[in-house]
């Protein structure tokens, strides 16, 4: 303890030691700043790859089975080709699982089997052996040591997407006829949307205020095969409203600036408010309402030539009656127009019955609340010049609804794609339709060419984009679409116009809850199987050897090292001012350290004061630039802010890092800061501290 009492009344800044006291704060001040760099840069490193494995990981499955060519040349998948059972088509790996017979093949009816296809393979008991199931039956027996594991078999087949993109021209999503109509058209993969993934919330992008805005706008619209818009029916737009409001709950409006007219009815008697004039043709047009009495609105409309003059609007006898400043007279103005000076936030409700009495969208009512002046405005209301402001989005059930949401939703612990009245097929497009404009409720369809005995005949399959999600940055994820299973797997059997490659174009797909265990997964899936006699039938491979990510990957981990080798060297600089603190303060300290060797001291005890030195600059040093570091993550996205407006644009592209940066301090980088940082400021501090067991307490009394 003699040891640690004299570091701690070395390190206490004193008046005297000013230049001391200074060069310690200095070398905690570098240590601290640089430390906070590395937990910056690490953390948020390791954060953005974490968020880019979750993607990656939850549309692609951890650990893929994958069909090899030794599957498709063989006699359990070819058979079907010349089965009657079988339709005469090949059957995919979830068709396999489910038929009841491993070998359809029927000599009397069917035709001869060719000579050069391999026989059918048995197993020792003399059954056929069917790879499909026995490749199930073992991801089974990983779910006794991993009960969380989940599998799904999948396709991808290929089609032209064309979408309809019916817009408003104004900004009123109750009017009709004003329509304009656009197309956007993409080569596309079309994927199996799996519903038993236990991750698939990881990619949903929840549906918005926008996308419901739009379907409320399309539910008086009706689109026809020829290109045509009509109104919709009223049954037809009255059934699509209760379907649409029996999942959304719409709690506030807002005005459009200079377009919500307060109605008389609004006011009660003698309520009044401040108000400027507008003339038009020499006389008055309009009347202009501010949210609130202020300077600023007075010298902002003092500089309109339109200005008449300002005064108040009374509500008296039912009638609206305008008072100008400075005059006696007044004038009733109840067929003039009173706007809102900027938007007003209205907290609405909707009216009790009004669903059952609207046959268009213009018909609801919604019981509003609001106040401007300070003055209490209570009314019903249409949607005429409203916008939604806030909004409640059901997509959460404790079990399936009768009448499903336009949007994917969960379920018993599934996530569900909703089965749409008519032809439509949900469909849910990458993130990257939606930032170009897309939104819910948009239609169109697929096409994709079917050979026939004398040409390629088109077939076009009519789809309903029901929601979006976020494929990170796999570059074959931006084309992607996802549907359900048995709609991929028609386009997949019969389409021959989109190439893809057959090892690829069917797998199973397995998740699982920790990524840790990826690798441990895959070892015992390959033994397995090898086991049971399929292994030549199946390639196993997880996240780390996918061709579209492993590039990727390695260049992630490559950046890792690199920055972690760069911390360590950026933190030695730092902690090499120690040295300097120490070799002053020994200089400093000499008649002191002859005297405690005089007193007995060791060596040994003289190193360890100055170790102990060193070493609690560089904990200071760590335990500030860990605390600001913690601070920094969590106000990350204000710094982000801040450095996109000194910019002049996006400082982090939203594709790469995401909507945003992580949060969270990487507790890997923590430990690795904790430890390091103690370890190079014991070494900064040898030197020194070796200079001062070489003091001969003799020499140094005898100079003073």
């Amino acid at each position: 303890m003699f040891e640690f009492f004299i570091a701690k009344k070395y390190l206490v800044p004193k008046k005297k030691q000013l230049s001391v006291s200074l060069i310690a704060l200095m070398s905690v001040a570098v240590i601290s700043l640089v430390v906070w760099l590395v937990l910056i840069f690490l953390s948020v490193t390791e954060g953005i790859e974490k968020n880019w494995l979750t993607k990656l990981t939850s549309l692609n499955a951890p650990v893929r089975v994958l069909p090899s060519n030794t599957y498709y040349n063989s006699y359990y998948y070819r058979v079907d080709e010349i089965s009657s059972s079988s339709d005469y088509t090949s059957k995919s790996l979830g068709e396999k699982l489910n038929a009841e017979l491993t070998d359809p093949y029927d000599p009397e009816v069917d035709e001869e089997v060719p000579e050069l296809w391999p026989n059918l393979e048995t197993k020792s008991n003399g059954k056929p052996l069917d790879p499909v199931k026995e490749a199930f039956a073992c991801i089974n027996e990983l779910k006794k040591e991993y009960p969380k594991l989940v599998a799904h078999d999948y396709e991808i087949a290929g089609a032209l997407m064309k979408l309809k993109l019916i817009r408003p021209m104004s900004a009123q999503i109750t009017s009709t006829g004003d329509e304009k109509q656009s197309y956007l058209t993409q080569m596309s993969y079309v994927a199996t949307f799996s519903e038993n993934s236990p991750y698939m919330h990881n990619l949903l992008i929840p549906p918005t205020k926008a996308d419901v805005e739009h379907l409320l706008y399309l539910s008086s619209l009706t689109s026809f095969q020829d290109g045509s818009l009509r109104t919709s029916s009223e049954d037809l737009t009255q059934n699509r409203l209760k379907q649409l409001f029996s999942h959304i709950k719409i709690n506030k409006l807002e005005s459009r600036a200079h377009h919500f007219r307060i109605l008389k009815d609004y006011l009660k008697e003698k309520d009044s408010l401040q108000v400027a004039a507008f003339r038009k043709n020499g006389a008055y047009g309009h009347f202009l309402v501010p949210n609130s009495i202020s300077k600023e609105f007075t010298k902002s409309t003092k500089e309109s030539s339109n200005i008449l003059e300002y005064g108040k609007v009374v509500k008296e006898d039912g009638h609206l009656v305008y008072y100008p400043n400075g005059s006696k007279k007044s004038f009733i103005i109840d067929d003039y127009d009173l706007f809102v000076e900027n938007k007003l936030e209205i907290d609405a409700k909707l009216t009790e019955g009004s669903l059952e009495e609207a046959n268009f969208l213009s018909d609801l009512n919604f019981d509003i609340e609001t106040s401007i002046q300070n003055l209490q405005l209570k009314g019903v209301a249409t949607f005429k010049d409203l916008d939604i402001s806030s909004i409640d989005i059901k997509n959460h059930f404790e079990k399936a609804p009768a009448s499903p949401p336009l949007w994917p939703y969960y379920s018993n612990g599934a996530c569900m794609l909703p089965y749409l009245n008519g032809t439509d097929n949900a469909a849910i497009l990458p993130k990257n339709y939606k930032d170009a404009g897309v939104r819910i409720g948009d239609k169109g369809f697929l096409s994709y060419s079917v050979a026939t005995a004398n040409a390629m005949q088109e077939q076009r399959l009519p789809i309903f984009v029901t929601g979006f999600y976020d494929p990170g940055i796999m570059s074959v994820g931006a084309r992607c679409i996802l549907m359900k299973d048995d709609i991929v797997h028609h386009i997949a059997k019969a389409s021959n116009s989109f190439l893809t490659d057959p090892l690829m174009s069917s797998g199973i797909q397995i998740w699982f809850e920790d990524l840790g265990k990826t690798k441990e997964v895959h070892e015992k899936l390959v033994r397995l199987f090898k086991e049971r006699g399929i292994d030549k039938y199946f390639t196993v491979k997880n996240f780390h050897q996918y061709e579209f990510a492993k590039d990727l990957m390695q260049q992630f981990q490559s950046d890792k090292y690199l920055f972690t080798l760069i911390g360590i060297i950026i933190l030695i600089v730092a902690c090499s001012n120690i040295i300097s603190f120490l070799v002053i303060m020994v200089n400093d300290k000499k008649k002191e350290i002859g005297i405690m060797q005089s007193m007995g001291a060791s060596r040994k005890s003289i190193a360890i004061i100055f170790a102990v030195c060193g070493v609690t600059l560089g904990l200071l040093g760590s335990t500030i630039g860990t605390l600001a570091a913690y601070l920094t993550m969590h106000n990350i996205d204000s710094v982000v802010n801040l450095l996109s407006m000194l910019q002049g644009h996006q400082a982090f592209h939203e594709s790469f890092y995401g909507s945003s940066l992580p949060t969270k301090l990487s507790s890997e980088a923590v430990t690795f800061i904790l430890i390091t940082t103690p370890i190079v400021s014991v070494l900064a501090g040898l030197i020194p501290a070796i200079k001062a067991c070489g003091v001969k307490p003799a020499n140094t009394l005898r100079s003073e």
